[in-house]
């Protein structure tokens, strides 16, 4: 008898646990189905009053009432009191507009436990406006309540609140619901009823907060030509063969934050094939030469051709581009040459050894990676061209791994230009030549991106950076701090030698590039002390300003 009772009773248990979870509504489930031809964002903030919590610090507060005139700075406490009292916790905002021109937006907040009872009355009709009102701004807009011109409605769905006619609220166990008018809040309480009324995301990360965006091209054109136009709608039926969606996603963890971005690329842009056979190669083809220090990089694979740039943009782009293949062709250099050299791969760079009048400097460089020799046909076109040459005389160069290298001549420039071919690559830079052999330090955040495969990559060393900034400031030989002293005088070296006491709160930033629909970014975050923070800094060294400004 003893083990149909345990059975029994762990079969109560598993339909209690998992039909109460089934029957937990979120704020998603509140937003109502869209046809695929309308236009909508939906974002999603997860945890909403400790973010607000977070902007509307003391600090923050005060940091925003120093910069607006005496009068007005109580005013700013006020309203950053209100926001940061507001309760809500999860919040979920769908805005649009349909086909036919007609906007709606639906909000959907999860909140806390302690103010269910008002919740509950705001679902059967029995709410006061104060009730409203402090669930929606927080306890401290008591005061605003009875000021509101609240009616009840008794819809198909429940009741609901309208006011002035331009906005609706209802409730469902733990959701509080706005939308922008009857019709809209009845569809938000009919999606909470039955899940084929929901809109669905066809979402690609598990981030809580994130922005959404759908885009029927057809409709968006429609309606941009009642404004004046973007362009024809048949001319965008061409370009789009579905509706564009993107997802931006955010999450934080410790040391870091990161944004992650899909687009369903593949299946709504009617693109060349070629497009959809770029594959991922290692470390994105980052071309790296020069010596120094990587401090920026771009790199990526590419794919081109002037049929698809004439026929996206015939009046500007394309008549741009016959220019300049026309100045090409008088040195031999075709259009399918230059084909050639866009189809494979760019990189450009910053932090590579220079000299520039004689000082040191931090150097950069574009390279461009492309295939049949292209590189070395055009360069050795252009220097073999009389017409180019007398333009820009070059005296060739010879260093180690380099087909071919040549520096501008260094009288017509302060900086050292050169122009050279390794294999596929044709590079351009302001670089010493003989760094040209060494590759840069590499950060150490950005050696595993250089061993994946990635469709592209990119750094900013923004510590590195600023740390190099504080040297040549300090150095009274440097050329920063020379030509700050010819141009702005020793003020403009002590601002600069203030702002640079200041601590960087994002000092590295990358991006990577996986493959064509995602992408992500990843911020590094430190603490920063109060009295360290760059904003701040910046807004009394602005307000100093001003201040000077107006005693003159």
């Amino acid at each position: 008898m003893r083990k149909p009772l345990i059975k029994t009773v762990f079969a109560a248990l598993f339909v209690f646990v998992f039909s109460s979870a089934s029957f937990a509504l979120s704020p998603e489930d509140a937003l109502s189905v869209r046809p695929p031809n309308s236009v909508y964002a939906v974002v999603r903030v997860d945890d909403l009053n400790g973010l607000l919590q977070d902007i509307f610090s003391p600090a923050n507060i005060e940091m925003a009432a120093s910069m607006v005139k005496p009068e007005n700075a109580q005013t700013v406490r006020l309203v950053a009191s209100f926001a940061s009292q507001i309760p809500a916790k999860t919040v979920v905002i769908a805005s649009g507009v349909t086909a036919d021109n007609k906007p709606f937006v639906q909000v959907a907040a999860s909140m806390p436990a302690s103010v269910r009872s008002r919740l509950d009355r705001v679902a059967d009709g029995s709410a006061s406006g104060v009730e409203l009102i402090t669930l929606l701004l927080g306890d401290g807009a008591l005061m605003l309540g009875p000021t509101m011109p609240l009616e009840l409605k008794k819809g198909g769905k429940g009741p609901y609140y309208t006011l002035g006619g331009e906005a609706a609220f209802a409730a469902k166990d733990d959701l509080l619901l706005i939308a922008s008018s009857s019709s809209e809040i009845e569809a938000s309480l009919g999606a909470l009823e039955k899940q084929e009324n929901r809109l669905s995301l066809k979402r690609r990360f598990d981030s809580p907060s994130y922005w959404y965006m759908h885009m029927d091209m057809a409709t968006v054109a429609a309606l941009s030509e009642e404004e004046g136009g973007l362009g024809k709608p048949d001319d965008f039926a061409k370009m789009f063969k579905a509706p564009f969606k993107i997802e931006t996603a955010f999450s934080s963890k410790p040391g870091s934050f990161l944004i992650s971005a899909a687009a369903n690329i593949l299946e709504s842009v009617a693109a060349p094939e070629r497009y959809k056979d770029m594959k991922p190669v290692k470390g994105a083809n980052l071309f790296l030469a020069g010596g120094g220090r990587l401090l920026l990089a771009l790199a990526s694979p590419t794919t081109f051709a002037a049929a698809d740039l004439k026929a996206a943009d015939p009046k500007f782009s394309a008549v741009l581009w016959d220019k300049l293949v026309q100045q090409l062709e008088k040195v031999n250099v075709s259009e399918s040459d230059v084909e050639d050299l866009l189809n494979g791969s760019f990189s450009v760079a910053l932090g590579s050894d220079a000299t520039i009048l004689g000082k040191r400097a931090l150097g950069g460089y574009l390279a461009l990676t492309g295939r049949k020799g292209t590189a070395a046909k055009i360069l050795g076109k252009l220097v073999d061209s009389e017409e180019f040459s007398q333009a820009v005389p070059m005296a060739p160069l010879k260093v180690d791994g380099w087909d071919l290298l040549f520096a501008v001549d260094p009288a017509l420039l302060p900086a050292a230009l050169v122009f050279g071919v390794m294999q596929d690559t044709f590079f351009a830079g302001i670089t010493d030549s003989e760094a040209l052999d060494k590759k840069p330090e590499v950060p150490t955040e950005v050696s595993k991106m250089l061993d994946d495969p990635l469709l592209g990559i990119g750094v900013i060393d923004a510590a590195a950076i600023w740390n190099w900034l504080r040297q040549e400031i300090a150095n009274p030989d440097s050329l920063l701090s020379a030509s700050l002293t010819q141009y702005g005088g020793n003020s403009a070296g002590d601002i600069m030698r203030t702002i640079l006491e200041a601590e960087l709160a994002v000092p590295f930033v990358k991006m990577w590039y996986p493959e064509l629909e995602k992408s992500f970014v990843e911020f590094s975050v430190a603490d920063v002390p109060a009295g360290k923070r760059l904003l701040p800094i910046l807004l009394e060294i602005a307000k100093a300003f001003i201040s000077e400004s107006g005693e003159e």
